[in-house]
Protein backbone atom coordinates (compact mmCIF):
# COMPACT_ATOMS: atom_id res chain seq x y z
CA UNK A 1 0.00 0.00 0.00
CA UNK A 2 2.46 2.33 0.90
CA UNK A 3 4.59 1.48 -2.31
CA UNK A 4 1.13 2.36 -4.43
CA UNK A 5 0.87 5.61 -2.29
CA UNK A 6 4.70 6.37 -3.70
CA UNK A 7 4.23 5.71 -7.26
CA UNK A 8 1.09 8.05 -7.47
CA UNK A 9 3.51 10.46 -5.68
CA UNK A 10 6.26 10.43 -8.05
CA UNK A 11 3.66 10.43 -11.09
CA UNK A 12 1.96 13.46 -9.91
CA UNK A 13 5.27 15.47 -9.04
CA UNK A 14 6.55 14.06 -12.55
CA UNK A 15 3.21 15.97 -14.01
CA UNK A 16 3.89 18.72 -12.13
CA UNK A 17 7.51 19.15 -12.70
CA UNK A 18 6.62 18.47 -16.92
CA UNK A 19 3.62 20.38 -16.67
CA UNK A 20 5.79 23.80 -15.52
CA UNK A 21 8.98 23.10 -17.42
CA UNK A 22 7.99 20.66 -20.81
CA UNK A 23 7.39 23.15 -24.70
CA UNK A 24 5.36 21.94 -27.43
CA UNK A 25 6.40 21.34 -30.35
CA UNK A 26 4.43 21.91 -33.74
CA UNK A 27 4.39 21.52 -37.77
CA UNK A 28 5.11 24.43 -39.68
CA UNK A 29 3.38 24.69 -42.83
CA UNK A 30 1.90 22.45 -45.20
CA UNK A 31 3.49 19.09 -45.89
CA UNK A 32 4.69 18.77 -49.27
CA UNK A 33 4.37 15.48 -51.56
CA UNK A 34 8.26 14.40 -52.95
CA UNK A 35 7.96 12.95 -56.73
CA UNK A 36 11.90 13.83 -56.99
CA UNK A 37 12.78 11.21 -53.89
CA UNK A 38 12.46 7.41 -54.56
CA UNK A 39 12.80 4.73 -52.00
CA UNK A 40 14.69 1.79 -53.28
CA UNK A 41 12.57 -1.88 -53.84
CA UNK A 42 14.68 -3.31 -51.22
CA UNK A 43 13.54 -1.52 -48.40
CA UNK A 44 10.39 -3.51 -47.51
CA UNK A 45 8.62 -3.47 -44.33
CA UNK A 46 8.00 -6.65 -42.23
CA UNK A 47 4.61 -7.60 -44.37
CA UNK A 48 6.86 -7.88 -47.62
CA UNK A 49 5.28 -4.18 -49.09
CA UNK A 50 7.77 -1.29 -50.55
CA UNK A 51 8.40 1.64 -47.39
CA UNK A 52 6.80 4.56 -47.46
CA UNK A 53 8.53 7.83 -46.18
CA UNK A 54 8.24 11.14 -44.35
CA UNK A 55 11.02 13.93 -44.55
CA UNK A 56 11.02 15.51 -41.06
CA UNK A 57 12.77 19.09 -41.64
CA UNK A 58 13.41 20.93 -38.11
CA UNK A 59 15.83 23.37 -36.09
CA UNK A 60 15.63 21.22 -32.93
CA UNK A 61 17.76 18.36 -32.43
CA UNK A 62 17.53 14.69 -30.86
CA UNK A 63 14.66 13.40 -32.30
CA UNK A 64 12.56 9.94 -32.16
CA UNK A 65 9.71 8.54 -33.42
CA UNK A 66 7.32 5.76 -33.06
CA UNK A 67 4.17 4.85 -35.35
CA UNK A 68 1.31 1.84 -35.13
CA UNK A 69 2.90 -0.11 -36.80
CA UNK A 70 6.39 0.46 -35.82
CA UNK A 71 9.44 2.34 -37.69
CA UNK A 72 11.00 0.83 -40.30
CA UNK A 73 14.00 2.82 -40.30
CA UNK A 74 15.33 6.15 -39.55
CA UNK A 75 18.49 8.04 -41.85
CA UNK A 76 18.99 10.81 -39.72
CA UNK A 77 21.15 14.11 -40.63
CA UNK A 78 21.40 17.54 -38.81
CA UNK A 79 18.11 19.03 -39.20
CA UNK A 80 16.47 16.18 -41.41
CA UNK A 81 15.20 12.57 -40.96
CA UNK A 82 14.21 10.57 -43.33
CA UNK A 83 11.80 7.88 -41.80
CA UNK A 84 10.91 4.72 -43.31
CA UNK A 85 7.39 3.75 -42.72
CA UNK A 86 4.81 0.90 -44.08
CA UNK A 87 2.09 2.15 -46.44
CA UNK A 88 -0.91 2.75 -44.69
CA UNK A 89 0.56 4.22 -41.35
CA UNK A 90 -2.29 6.20 -40.06
CA UNK A 91 0.01 8.38 -37.27
CA UNK A 92 3.69 9.23 -36.96
CA UNK A 93 4.78 10.49 -33.14
CA UNK A 94 8.03 12.22 -32.18
CA UNK A 95 9.97 12.80 -29.67
CA UNK A 96 12.66 15.56 -28.36
CA UNK A 97 13.86 16.47 -25.05
CA UNK A 98 12.48 18.99 -23.75
CA UNK A 99 9.40 18.85 -25.53
CA UNK A 100 5.75 17.06 -24.73
CA UNK A 101 5.78 14.74 -27.91
CA UNK A 102 4.06 15.38 -30.82
CA UNK A 103 1.83 12.83 -32.02
CA UNK A 104 0.86 13.29 -35.98
CA UNK A 105 -2.37 11.76 -37.35
CA UNK A 106 -1.52 11.70 -41.17
CA UNK A 107 -5.25 11.81 -42.86
CA UNK A 108 -5.36 14.88 -40.28
CA UNK A 109 -2.85 16.44 -42.22
CA UNK A 110 -3.78 15.24 -45.74
CA UNK A 111 -1.16 12.90 -45.71
CA UNK A 112 -1.91 9.18 -47.33
CA UNK A 113 0.65 6.85 -47.67
CA UNK A 114 1.52 4.36 -51.00
CA UNK A 115 4.37 2.12 -51.25
CA UNK A 116 7.30 3.94 -52.72
CA UNK A 117 6.12 7.80 -51.94
CA UNK A 118 7.48 10.66 -49.60
CA UNK A 119 6.19 13.21 -48.18
CA UNK A 120 8.06 16.11 -46.35
CA UNK A 121 6.90 18.15 -42.98
CA UNK A 122 8.54 20.73 -41.26
CA UNK A 123 8.18 20.48 -37.38
CA UNK A 124 9.75 23.21 -34.99
CA UNK A 125 8.91 23.87 -31.04
CA UNK A 126 8.36 27.30 -29.64
CA UNK A 127 5.44 27.12 -27.25
CA UNK A 128 4.98 26.28 -24.03
CA UNK A 129 2.44 23.45 -23.71
CA UNK A 130 -0.59 23.22 -21.58
CA UNK A 131 -1.04 19.27 -21.71
CA UNK A 132 -0.55 16.87 -19.08
CA UNK A 133 0.56 12.90 -19.20
CA UNK A 134 -2.60 10.53 -18.26
CA UNK A 135 -2.46 7.52 -17.47
CA UNK A 136 -5.33 4.85 -18.74
CA UNK A 137 -5.37 1.39 -17.85
CA UNK A 138 -7.91 -1.07 -19.20
CA UNK A 139 -6.51 -3.74 -17.01
CA UNK A 140 -5.45 -5.87 -20.65
CA UNK A 141 -3.13 -5.53 -23.07
CA UNK A 142 -3.29 -3.92 -26.06
CA UNK A 143 -6.49 -1.96 -25.86
CA UNK A 144 -7.14 0.98 -28.04
CA UNK A 145 -7.06 3.99 -26.69
CA UNK A 146 -9.60 7.02 -28.54
CA UNK A 147 -9.80 10.61 -26.85
CA UNK A 148 -12.06 12.91 -27.82
CA UNK A 149 -12.63 10.85 -31.15
CA UNK A 150 -8.80 10.91 -31.78
CA UNK A 151 -7.44 7.14 -31.97
CA UNK A 152 -4.62 7.69 -29.52
CA UNK A 153 -3.18 3.98 -29.78
CA UNK A 154 -2.26 1.54 -27.10
CA UNK A 155 0.18 3.45 -24.92
CA UNK A 156 -0.97 3.80 -21.18
CA UNK A 157 -0.12 6.83 -21.13
CA UNK A 158 -1.72 9.75 -23.35
CA UNK A 159 -0.76 13.40 -23.10
CA UNK A 160 -4.47 16.04 -22.90
CA UNK A 161 -5.12 19.18 -21.97
CA UNK A 162 -6.58 19.81 -18.06
CA UNK A 163 -10.75 19.51 -18.55
CA UNK A 164 -12.97 17.07 -19.52
CA UNK A 165 -12.41 14.73 -22.21
CA UNK A 166 -14.34 11.48 -23.86
CA UNK A 167 -12.60 8.32 -23.46
CA UNK A 168 -13.55 5.11 -25.57
CA UNK A 169 -11.42 1.64 -24.98
CA UNK A 170 -11.67 -1.09 -27.22
CA UNK A 171 -10.40 -4.18 -27.53
CA UNK A 172 -11.80 -7.35 -29.84
CA UNK A 173 -13.23 -10.09 -27.76
CA UNK A 174 -13.96 -7.66 -24.75
CA UNK A 175 -16.97 -4.77 -24.55
CA UNK A 176 -16.25 -1.00 -24.88
CA UNK A 177 -16.08 1.20 -22.62
CA UNK A 178 -17.29 4.43 -23.01
CA UNK A 179 -16.33 7.51 -20.39
CA UNK A 180 -16.27 11.11 -19.82
CA UNK A 181 -13.12 12.07 -17.93
CA UNK A 182 -12.01 15.11 -16.19
CA UNK A 183 -8.30 15.84 -16.17
CA UNK A 184 -6.78 17.80 -13.76
CA UNK A 185 -3.27 18.10 -11.44
CA UNK A 186 -4.74 15.97 -8.98
CA UNK A 187 -6.62 13.39 -11.92
CA UNK A 188 -4.00 11.71 -14.16
CA UNK A 189 -4.84 8.01 -13.43
CA UNK A 190 -8.05 6.24 -14.73
CA UNK A 191 -8.44 2.92 -14.13
CA UNK A 192 -11.04 0.58 -16.02
CA UNK A 193 -11.63 -3.06 -16.60
CA UNK A 194 -12.57 -4.31 -19.96
CA UNK A 195 -15.43 -7.69 -19.79
CA UNK A 196 -14.44 -9.88 -22.29
CA UNK A 197 -17.97 -11.05 -23.99
CA UNK A 198 -18.62 -14.69 -25.60
CA UNK A 199 -18.76 -15.29 -29.76
CA UNK A 200 -22.07 -14.47 -31.12
CA UNK A 201 -23.62 -15.78 -34.67
CA UNK A 202 -23.55 -13.73 -37.99
CA UNK A 203 -24.20 -14.60 -41.40
CA UNK A 204 -22.50 -13.49 -45.00
CA UNK A 205 -24.82 -13.73 -48.07
CA UNK A 206 -24.42 -12.55 -51.40
CA UNK A 207 -26.38 -12.50 -54.42
CA UNK A 208 -25.33 -14.56 -56.82
CA UNK A 209 -24.04 -17.03 -54.43
CA UNK A 210 -20.89 -19.01 -53.89
CA UNK A 211 -18.93 -16.46 -53.49
CA UNK A 212 -15.30 -16.74 -51.54
CA UNK A 213 -15.86 -15.20 -48.17
CA UNK A 214 -12.48 -13.62 -46.41
CA UNK A 215 -12.49 -12.24 -42.88
CA UNK A 216 -9.16 -10.42 -41.39
CA UNK A 217 -7.49 -11.85 -44.63
CA UNK A 218 -8.33 -15.39 -44.03
CA UNK A 219 -10.60 -17.42 -46.42
CA UNK A 220 -13.42 -18.68 -44.32
CA UNK A 221 -15.79 -20.57 -47.44
CA UNK A 222 -18.37 -19.41 -49.64
CA UNK A 223 -21.70 -17.30 -49.16
CA UNK A 224 -24.18 -18.09 -47.80
CA UNK A 225 -21.94 -18.02 -45.13
CA UNK A 226 -22.65 -18.66 -41.23
CA UNK A 227 -20.06 -18.56 -37.86
CA UNK A 228 -19.30 -17.39 -34.93
CA UNK A 229 -17.05 -14.52 -33.79
CA UNK A 230 -16.62 -11.92 -30.97
CA UNK A 231 -18.14 -8.77 -31.40
CA UNK A 232 -16.54 -6.10 -33.16
CA UNK A 233 -15.15 -4.62 -36.29
CA UNK A 234 -13.71 -7.02 -39.21
CA UNK A 235 -12.49 -6.28 -42.45
CA UNK A 236 -14.65 -8.42 -44.92
CA UNK A 237 -13.72 -9.42 -48.86
CA UNK A 238 -15.95 -11.00 -51.46
CA UNK A 239 -14.35 -12.90 -54.84
CA UNK A 240 -16.45 -14.64 -56.75
CA UNK A 241 -15.14 -15.41 -60.51
CA UNK A 242 -16.46 -12.98 -63.34
CA UNK A 243 -18.13 -10.23 -60.70
CA UNK A 244 -15.93 -6.85 -59.00
CA UNK A 245 -14.27 -7.78 -55.71
CA UNK A 246 -16.07 -6.35 -52.93
CA UNK A 247 -13.72 -5.17 -49.51
CA UNK A 248 -16.18 -4.21 -46.68
CA UNK A 249 -16.05 -3.21 -43.04
CA UNK A 250 -18.34 -5.21 -40.99
CA UNK A 251 -19.18 -4.87 -37.43
CA UNK A 252 -20.76 -7.79 -35.44
CA UNK A 253 -22.46 -6.35 -32.47
CA UNK A 254 -23.49 -8.31 -28.96
CA UNK A 255 -26.99 -8.16 -29.94
CA UNK A 256 -29.22 -8.19 -33.14
CA UNK A 257 -29.06 -10.47 -36.52
CA UNK A 258 -25.95 -9.80 -37.49
CA UNK A 259 -27.36 -10.58 -40.75
CA UNK A 260 -24.80 -9.03 -43.66
CA UNK A 261 -26.05 -8.97 -47.59
CA UNK A 262 -24.29 -7.72 -50.76
CA UNK A 263 -25.34 -7.49 -53.80
CA UNK A 264 -22.22 -8.31 -56.41
CA UNK A 265 -21.16 -6.47 -59.48
CA UNK A 266 -20.89 -8.16 -62.37
CA UNK A 267 -17.38 -7.81 -63.41
CA UNK A 268 -18.74 -8.14 -67.36
CA UNK A 269 -19.05 -6.45 -70.31
CA UNK A 270 -21.39 -7.78 -73.17
CA UNK A 271 -20.63 -8.54 -76.72
CA UNK A 272 -23.14 -9.23 -79.63
CA UNK A 273 -21.75 -10.45 -82.79
CA UNK A 274 -23.58 -9.82 -86.42
CA UNK A 275 -21.33 -11.72 -88.88
CA UNK A 276 -21.81 -12.64 -92.58
CA UNK A 277 -21.11 -15.67 -94.09
CA UNK A 278 -23.07 -16.96 -90.98
CA UNK A 279 -20.64 -20.02 -90.69
CA UNK A 280 -17.95 -17.62 -90.23
CA UNK A 281 -15.22 -18.31 -87.34
CA UNK A 282 -14.83 -15.99 -84.74
CA UNK A 283 -11.91 -15.77 -82.33
CA UNK A 284 -10.91 -13.75 -79.64
CA UNK A 285 -7.19 -14.10 -78.15
CA UNK A 286 -7.02 -17.16 -79.81
CA UNK A 287 -9.91 -18.79 -78.50
CA UNK A 288 -12.83 -20.34 -80.06
CA UNK A 289 -16.14 -17.76 -79.45
CA UNK A 290 -19.08 -20.64 -79.02
CA UNK A 291 -21.46 -18.00 -79.33
CA UNK A 292 -22.64 -15.03 -80.95
CA UNK A 293 -23.89 -13.12 -77.68
CA UNK A 294 -21.49 -13.31 -74.86
CA UNK A 295 -20.31 -11.94 -71.43
CA UNK A 296 -16.37 -10.81 -71.37
CA UNK A 297 -14.08 -9.56 -68.36
CA UNK A 298 -13.55 -5.98 -68.90
CA UNK A 299 -9.54 -5.62 -71.03
CA UNK A 300 -8.91 -5.12 -74.94
CA UNK A 301 -9.15 -8.37 -76.75
CA UNK A 302 -7.56 -9.71 -79.93
CA UNK A 303 -10.31 -10.52 -82.26
CA UNK A 304 -10.07 -12.68 -85.45
CA UNK A 305 -13.31 -13.50 -87.94
CA UNK A 306 -12.26 -15.96 -90.72
CA UNK A 307 -13.44 -17.82 -93.24
CA UNK A 308 -12.39 -20.38 -96.64
CA UNK A 309 -12.36 -18.22 -99.36
CA UNK A 310 -12.81 -14.66 -97.70
CA UNK A 311 -11.13 -11.94 -96.13
CA UNK A 312 -10.47 -12.38 -92.47
CA UNK A 313 -10.59 -9.28 -89.93
CA UNK A 314 -8.01 -9.30 -87.34
CA UNK A 315 -8.46 -6.04 -84.97
CA UNK A 316 -8.58 -5.25 -81.50
CA UNK A 317 -12.07 -4.95 -79.15
CA UNK A 318 -12.50 -3.06 -75.78
CA UNK A 319 -14.92 -4.57 -73.28
CA UNK A 320 -16.39 -1.96 -70.12
CA UNK A 321 -17.71 -3.25 -66.99
CA UNK A 322 -21.76 -2.88 -67.50
CA UNK A 323 -21.66 -2.19 -71.48
CA UNK A 324 -23.08 -4.21 -74.18
CA UNK A 325 -21.35 -3.95 -77.60
CA UNK A 326 -22.83 -4.87 -80.95
CA UNK A 327 -20.54 -5.63 -83.75
CA UNK A 328 -20.99 -6.27 -87.52
CA UNK A 329 -18.57 -7.46 -90.06
CA UNK A 330 -19.66 -8.60 -93.64
CA UNK A 331 -16.60 -10.43 -94.57
CA UNK A 332 -15.37 -10.29 -98.09
CA UNK A 333 -14.93 -12.70 -101.15
CA UNK A 334 -10.90 -13.49 -101.33
CA UNK A 335 -12.05 -14.56 -105.10
CA UNK A 336 -11.81 -12.17 -108.14
CA UNK A 337 -14.49 -12.56 -110.96
CA UNK A 338 -12.74 -13.28 -114.71
CA UNK A 339 -15.18 -13.97 -117.31
CA UNK A 340 -13.44 -15.88 -120.14
CA UNK A 341 -15.32 -15.44 -123.86
CA UNK A 342 -13.73 -17.22 -126.97
CA UNK A 343 -14.34 -17.48 -130.61
CA UNK A 344 -14.98 -20.24 -131.58
CA UNK A 345 -17.32 -20.14 -128.28
CA UNK A 346 -16.51 -23.85 -127.84
CA UNK A 347 -12.96 -23.83 -127.83
CA UNK A 348 -11.37 -25.48 -124.97
CA UNK A 349 -9.77 -23.38 -122.13
CA UNK A 350 -7.33 -24.27 -119.11
CA UNK A 351 -6.13 -22.11 -116.14
CA UNK A 352 -2.81 -23.09 -114.79
CA UNK A 353 -3.64 -26.74 -116.05
CA UNK A 354 -6.60 -26.96 -114.94
CA UNK A 355 -9.52 -27.53 -117.45
CA UNK A 356 -12.23 -24.64 -117.08
CA UNK A 357 -13.74 -25.57 -120.44
CA UNK A 358 -17.49 -24.51 -120.52
CA UNK A 359 -17.37 -22.25 -117.82
CA UNK A 360 -17.76 -18.57 -118.97
CA UNK A 361 -17.51 -17.21 -115.69
CA UNK A 362 -15.19 -18.29 -112.85
CA UNK A 363 -14.23 -17.18 -109.46
CA UNK A 364 -10.18 -17.75 -108.44
CA UNK A 365 -8.22 -16.26 -106.21
CA UNK A 366 -6.17 -13.17 -106.40
CA UNK A 367 -2.64 -13.79 -108.13
CA UNK A 368 -1.12 -14.25 -110.98
CA UNK A 369 -2.59 -16.86 -114.01
CA UNK A 370 -1.97 -18.88 -117.81
CA UNK A 371 -5.05 -18.64 -119.98
CA UNK A 372 -4.36 -21.18 -122.55
CA UNK A 373 -7.66 -21.09 -125.07
CA UNK A 374 -7.17 -24.13 -128.26
CA UNK A 375 -9.67 -25.88 -130.24
CA UNK A 376 -8.45 -28.32 -133.51
CA UNK A 377 -8.00 -26.50 -136.61
CA UNK A 378 -7.39 -22.58 -134.71
CA UNK A 379 -3.88 -22.19 -133.04
CA UNK A 380 -3.25 -22.16 -129.52
CA UNK A 381 -3.38 -19.31 -127.64
CA UNK A 382 -1.58 -18.88 -124.40
CA UNK A 383 -2.54 -15.29 -122.47
CA UNK A 384 -1.57 -13.78 -118.96
CA UNK A 385 -3.74 -12.20 -116.41
CA UNK A 386 -3.53 -10.90 -112.90
CA UNK A 387 -6.44 -10.70 -110.68
CA UNK A 388 -6.89 -8.23 -107.97
CA UNK A 389 -9.00 -8.15 -105.18
CA UNK A 390 -12.66 -6.11 -105.78
CA UNK A 391 -11.60 -5.77 -109.45
CA UNK A 392 -13.56 -8.61 -112.03
CA UNK A 393 -12.10 -8.89 -114.95
CA UNK A 394 -13.04 -9.85 -118.56
CA UNK A 395 -10.77 -11.26 -121.45
CA UNK A 396 -12.04 -11.93 -125.09
CA UNK A 397 -9.65 -14.21 -126.94
CA UNK A 398 -10.21 -14.76 -130.47
CA UNK A 399 -8.21 -18.16 -131.74
CA UNK A 400 -6.63 -17.23 -135.24
CA UNK A 401 -7.63 -20.74 -137.47
CA UNK A 402 -5.37 -22.73 -139.28
CA UNK A 403 -5.72 -22.44 -143.03
CA UNK A 404 -5.52 -24.73 -145.81
CA UNK A 405 -7.44 -24.92 -149.57
CA UNK A 406 -9.82 -27.86 -151.43
CA UNK A 407 -10.06 -27.78 -155.40
CA UNK A 408 -13.03 -29.92 -156.07
CA UNK A 409 -14.32 -31.27 -159.62
CA UNK A 410 -16.73 -33.93 -160.15
CA UNK A 411 -18.24 -35.25 -162.92
CA UNK A 412 -20.97 -34.91 -163.70
CA UNK A 413 -20.69 -31.48 -162.97
CA UNK A 414 -24.67 -31.49 -161.25
CA UNK A 415 -23.19 -34.01 -158.64
CA UNK A 416 -24.39 -32.86 -155.37
CA UNK A 417 -20.95 -32.58 -152.95
CA UNK A 418 -21.56 -32.50 -148.49
CA UNK A 419 -18.50 -31.84 -146.87
CA UNK A 420 -18.39 -33.19 -143.10
CA UNK A 421 -16.02 -32.64 -140.20
CA UNK A 422 -16.13 -34.66 -136.71
CA UNK A 423 -19.67 -35.71 -138.25
CA UNK A 424 -21.19 -32.19 -138.57
CA UNK A 425 -21.75 -30.76 -141.65
CA UNK A 426 -19.33 -28.24 -142.57
CA UNK A 427 -20.67 -26.97 -146.44
CA UNK A 428 -22.49 -28.36 -149.23
CA UNK A 429 -22.04 -27.13 -152.82
CA UNK A 430 -23.14 -28.73 -156.59
CA UNK A 431 -20.37 -29.41 -159.30
CA UNK A 432 -16.99 -28.09 -158.46
CA UNK A 433 -15.50 -25.76 -156.08
CA UNK A 434 -12.58 -23.73 -154.34
CA UNK A 435 -12.71 -23.15 -150.14
CA UNK A 436 -10.86 -22.59 -147.69
CA UNK A 437 -11.36 -24.87 -144.66
CA UNK A 438 -9.90 -25.01 -141.20
CA UNK A 439 -7.04 -27.75 -141.27
CA UNK A 440 -8.20 -31.35 -140.46
CA UNK A 441 -10.12 -34.45 -141.29
CA UNK A 442 -12.73 -33.97 -143.76
CA UNK A 443 -15.41 -36.39 -145.32
CA UNK A 444 -16.16 -35.88 -148.82
CA UNK A 445 -19.40 -37.29 -150.32
CA UNK A 446 -20.26 -36.57 -153.96
CA UNK A 447 -24.32 -37.85 -155.11
CA UNK A 448 -25.71 -37.90 -158.54
CA UNK A 449 -29.41 -40.16 -158.34
CA UNK A 450 -28.81 -43.97 -156.75
CA UNK A 451 -25.30 -43.77 -156.77
CA UNK A 452 -22.07 -42.08 -154.17
CA UNK A 453 -18.42 -41.56 -153.65
CA UNK A 454 -17.49 -41.31 -150.28
CA UNK A 455 -14.03 -40.72 -149.54
CA UNK A 456 -11.98 -39.12 -146.69
CA UNK A 457 -9.19 -35.57 -146.83
CA UNK A 458 -7.01 -33.71 -144.82
CA UNK A 459 -6.05 -30.51 -144.98
CA UNK A 460 -3.25 -29.15 -144.15
CA UNK A 461 -2.39 -25.89 -143.22
CA UNK A 462 -1.43 -23.27 -146.18
CA UNK A 463 -1.48 -25.91 -148.59
CA UNK A 464 -3.85 -26.79 -151.63
CA UNK A 465 -5.93 -30.16 -151.26
CA UNK A 466 -6.90 -31.19 -155.07
CA UNK A 467 -10.16 -34.00 -155.20
CA UNK A 468 -11.64 -34.79 -159.05
CA UNK A 469 -14.35 -37.15 -158.51
CA UNK A 470 -15.85 -39.27 -161.87
CA UNK A 471 -19.16 -40.84 -160.92
CA UNK A 472 -20.92 -43.16 -163.30
CA UNK A 473 -18.74 -42.58 -166.35
CA UNK A 474 -17.84 -46.57 -166.69
CA UNK A 475 -16.49 -48.58 -169.37
CA UNK A 476 -18.10 -51.62 -171.15
CA UNK A 477 -16.30 -54.15 -173.48
CA UNK A 478 -18.41 -56.52 -175.73
CA UNK A 479 -17.83 -58.98 -178.28
CA UNK A 480 -17.95 -57.19 -182.03
CA UNK A 481 -17.12 -59.72 -185.23
CA UNK A 482 -15.72 -61.52 -183.26
CA UNK A 483 -13.02 -61.08 -181.23
CA UNK A 484 -12.77 -57.34 -182.20
CA UNK A 485 -13.15 -55.39 -179.14
CA UNK A 486 -14.51 -51.95 -179.25
CA UNK A 487 -14.48 -49.68 -175.68
CA UNK A 488 -17.21 -47.20 -175.27
CA UNK A 489 -19.06 -45.31 -172.41
CA UNK A 490 -22.73 -46.21 -170.66
CA UNK A 491 -24.56 -43.92 -168.69
CA UNK A 492 -24.62 -46.26 -165.65
CA UNK A 493 -21.81 -48.68 -164.33
CA UNK A 494 -22.07 -52.77 -164.34
CA UNK A 495 -18.58 -53.51 -164.89
CA UNK A 496 -16.89 -54.60 -167.57
CA UNK A 497 -17.50 -57.26 -169.56
CA UNK A 498 -14.26 -59.34 -170.80
CA UNK A 499 -14.30 -62.68 -172.61
CA UNK A 500 -11.32 -65.34 -172.65
CA UNK A 501 -11.20 -68.92 -173.23
CA UNK A 502 -15.12 -68.22 -175.13
CA UNK A 503 -16.21 -67.15 -171.86
CA UNK A 504 -17.56 -64.17 -171.00
CA UNK A 505 -16.62 -62.71 -167.34
CA UNK A 506 -17.91 -59.55 -165.59
CA UNK A 507 -15.08 -57.68 -164.31
CA UNK A 508 -15.94 -55.12 -161.43
CA UNK A 509 -14.57 -52.45 -159.54
CA UNK A 510 -12.46 -53.64 -156.83
CA UNK A 511 -14.09 -57.54 -157.14
CA UNK A 512 -13.40 -60.48 -158.92
CA UNK A 513 -16.21 -62.51 -160.67
CA UNK A 514 -15.43 -66.22 -160.74
CA UNK A 515 -16.56 -68.30 -163.35
CA UNK A 516 -15.39 -71.90 -163.75
CA UNK A 517 -11.71 -72.68 -162.76
CA UNK A 518 -10.67 -68.86 -164.28
CA UNK A 519 -10.63 -65.67 -162.60
CA UNK A 520 -10.22 -61.89 -163.51
CA UNK A 521 -9.39 -58.77 -161.98
CA UNK A 522 -9.55 -55.15 -162.77
CA UNK A 523 -8.87 -52.16 -161.52
CA UNK A 524 -9.88 -48.36 -162.11
CA UNK A 525 -7.33 -45.40 -160.51
CA UNK A 526 -11.03 -43.83 -159.42
CA UNK A 527 -12.21 -43.95 -156.23
CA UNK A 528 -15.57 -45.55 -155.87
CA UNK A 529 -17.99 -47.04 -153.32
CA UNK A 530 -15.68 -50.18 -153.96
CA UNK A 531 -12.46 -48.87 -153.03
CA UNK A 532 -11.44 -50.53 -150.43
CA UNK A 533 -11.26 -54.04 -152.27
CA UNK A 534 -8.48 -52.63 -155.11
CA UNK A 535 -5.24 -54.20 -154.07
CA UNK A 536 -4.74 -54.66 -158.14
CA UNK A 537 -1.57 -55.74 -160.07
CA UNK A 538 -3.12 -54.53 -163.35
CA UNK A 539 -3.81 -50.64 -163.22
CA UNK A 540 -5.57 -49.50 -166.03
CA UNK A 541 -7.86 -46.59 -166.51
CA UNK A 542 -11.51 -46.01 -167.66
CA UNK A 543 -10.02 -43.10 -170.26
CA UNK A 544 -7.30 -45.86 -171.38
CA UNK A 545 -10.14 -47.97 -172.37
CA UNK A 546 -11.70 -45.45 -174.34
CA UNK A 547 -8.84 -44.10 -176.26
CA UNK A 548 -6.24 -47.13 -176.32
CA UNK A 549 -7.34 -50.13 -178.22
CA UNK A 550 -4.45 -51.92 -177.11
CA UNK A 551 -4.78 -51.20 -173.21
CA UNK A 552 -8.48 -52.82 -173.65
CA UNK A 553 -7.19 -55.91 -175.67
CA UNK A 554 -4.87 -56.25 -172.25
CA UNK A 555 -7.60 -56.93 -170.06
CA UNK A 556 -7.31 -60.63 -172.15
CA UNK A 557 -4.26 -61.01 -170.68
CA UNK A 558 -5.23 -60.82 -166.68
CA UNK A 559 -3.69 -63.45 -165.25
CA UNK A 560 -6.21 -66.42 -164.43
CA UNK A 561 -4.51 -67.08 -160.69
CA UNK A 562 -5.43 -64.16 -159.14
CA UNK A 563 -7.45 -65.83 -156.25
CA UNK A 564 -10.91 -64.49 -155.77
CA UNK A 565 -11.24 -61.61 -152.80
CA UNK A 566 -15.34 -61.11 -152.58
CA UNK A 567 -18.21 -62.57 -154.24
CA UNK A 568 -20.60 -60.48 -156.16
CA UNK A 569 -24.12 -60.98 -154.50
CA UNK A 570 -24.59 -57.22 -154.35
CA UNK A 571 -23.46 -56.35 -157.98
CA UNK A 572 -25.90 -54.68 -160.20
CA UNK A 573 -25.73 -56.05 -163.35
CA UNK A 574 -26.43 -54.21 -166.54
CA UNK A 575 -25.28 -54.98 -170.00
CA UNK A 576 -25.30 -52.23 -172.46
CA UNK A 577 -26.91 -52.54 -176.06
Amino acid sequence: MIKKILFLFLIVLLVNCQAQELSQMRISGKPEPMPGELIGREVMDVNGAVCAGIIVTTDLSGFSFTSGNNIVKVNSNPGKYFVFLSPGERYLQIYCTGFEPLKIILNEINIQLHSGEVWQIRVTGNKKSDRMPIIVSAGVDGALINIDGYEKGTDKTQWVSPGKHKLVITKTGYKTVASEIEVTEKNILFNFTLEKIRPVKFTIKTEPDRAKVFINGTERGESDYQSFEIPGRYSLKLSKPGFLEQTKEIEIQETGANEFTFELNKNRGGLIFNVQPDDAVIKLDGELVPGREIELAPKTYDLEIFRSGYLSVNEKIVIRRGETVTKVYKLFKSSVLLTIETYPASASVSINGQDYTGQKTIELAQGSYIIEVEKDGYKKQETDVTLELNKPVVKKIKLEPRIGSLQFTVKPINAGVELYRNGEMADKWTGANMINLLVGDYKIITRLNDYNDERNITITEAEETKVDVILNNNVIVSPKNGNEKTPFYVESFAGVLVKKNRTWNWLTTGLTVVSGAASAYYYTDYKSNYNKYVPANVQLTARNLKTDAKAGADIFNIAVSITATALVTSLILWIAN
